[in-house]
């Protein structure tokens, strides 16, 4: 192998390769003109998509473990997003987006 190249994505917006994605998934949905969605996340995807989301004038409803990572709870409502803690399993949380997204309407974007 004479060269090896690699992405160095920590140096992405939120320090996550969860950015890349994200930025995809916002452009299709500030297309199609969602201006609202829901993520659940364990910390770097709801901190990627609440920044997103924040850039793309979409509120954004991060549901997170009741034990997530106080830092990434801090990056997650930095950008705006509304954060709800699920006491439970991972399981839960999904659940919990998910029955949230269709009393709402909104988009369910995890």
């Amino acid at each position: 192998m004479r060269h090896l190249h690699g992405k160095l994505e920590f140096l992405n917006p939120t320090g996550s390769f969860k950015d890349r994605g994200t930025a995809v998934m916002l452009s299709v949905a500030m297309e199609h003109g969602v201006t609202e969605l829901v993520e659940d996340s364990s910390g770097n995807a709801g901190a990627s998509v609440s920044a997103y989301a924040a850039r793309a004038g979409i509120k954004a409803h991060v549901f997170v473990p009741a034990d997530a990572p106080q830092a990434k709870l801090r990056q997650i409502r930095v950008y705006g997003s509304e954060v709800h803690p699920i006491e439970g399993t991972r399981d839960a949380v999904t659940a919990a987006a998910k029955d949230f997204h269709r009393q709402h309407g909104l988009v369910y974007a995890s």
